[in-house]
């Protein structure tokens, strides 16, 4: 791809050995107030994504939310993924318990725990699972509740807010639970990495927590996304995926930018 000199940014690329051309609007202008578009050749800058969006295309792997096979698997595969837990972890100790047939809500807690503790394969090291004990009574916990509660489907705000009662879920693993079944985008995943890229756009300021003011911030990811013309599942699935692959240059373009990295 390419930048042109005009303000107008033009984005041309190669599709299938057709040449393609769309156009951004101009750098120094604002996508919402206080975040300008920025030059899509430069990276992180909403018109970075933008372009990225556009390339990739509809086959790239960003418009495919779920992990397990039903709403009781990627509810598991959620819980035992998330904050300090390597996303490769997670999956591993989720494919046990699935494997093991642990997760029919009939199942112990002990027994969980058991399959939680066994080291995992992750290539070709073994890993040990961290709060074995903790992450198994949530599961165990969850799944049980699966038996006598049916998931609220309307909206994705709805069913994030019947997934906030469940023991061991904050709002960023029940907006992944939401997203991943149901493609919502009224709800936001704000893990590590979309805050580093709201961080490197601009988006939210260095006094915002995530801890303190997560839907603060999720007004805005949703209200950004929204003026870029994308849908907000997709835009979170591929920010996450191209901040984990771009992670060092992130951490030396937030330390440049004297942001202390999340």
């Amino acid at each position: 791809m390419r930048a042109e000199s005009s303000n107008v940014q033009i984005v041309t690329w190669c599709d299938g050995g057709r040449i393609v051309q769309r156009s951004l609007p101009p750098a120094e202008s604002d996508v919402v107030p206080g975040v300008r578009w920025g030059k899509f050749d430069e990276f992180f800058t909403p018109a970075f994504w933008v372009a990225r969006d556009w390339i990739d295309g509809d086959d790239s792997d960003f418009t495919s939310y779920a992990i397990g096979r039903s709403f009781r698997e990627d509810l598991a595969a959620c819980l035992l993924g998330g904050h300090g837990m390597p996303a490769e972890v997670g999956l591993a100790a989720f494919k046990r318990l699935r494997d093991w047939h642990l997760l029919d809500g009939r199942a112990t807690e002990v027994a969980i725990e058991c399959a939680l503790r066994e080291p995992l394969q992750i290539g070709s090291r073994l890993v040990k699972y961290r709060f074995p004990r903790a992450k198994a009574g949530f599961v165990w916990a969850a799944m049980r509740r699966l038996n006598l509660e049916d998931p609220p489907t309307a909206t994705g705000r709805e069913m994030r807010d019947w997934l906030l009662k469940f023991r061991g879920i904050g709002p960023k693993t029940a907006s992944w639970i939401t997203r991943n079944s149901l493609g919502a985008d009224d709800v936001a995943i704000l893990d590590v990495h979309i805050i580093r890229a709201g961080f490197l756009m601009g988006l939210f300021s260095a006094t915002e927590c995530v801890r303190r003011d997560y839907f603060a911030m999720e007004r805005k990811l949703v209200a950004l996304a929204d003026a870029l013309g994308m849908k907000l599942s997709r835009f979170d699935s591929m920010i996450w995926c191209y901040m984990r692959r771009l992670n060092r240059l992130a951490l030396r373009a937030l330390s440049y930018a004297g942001i202390e990295s999340t």
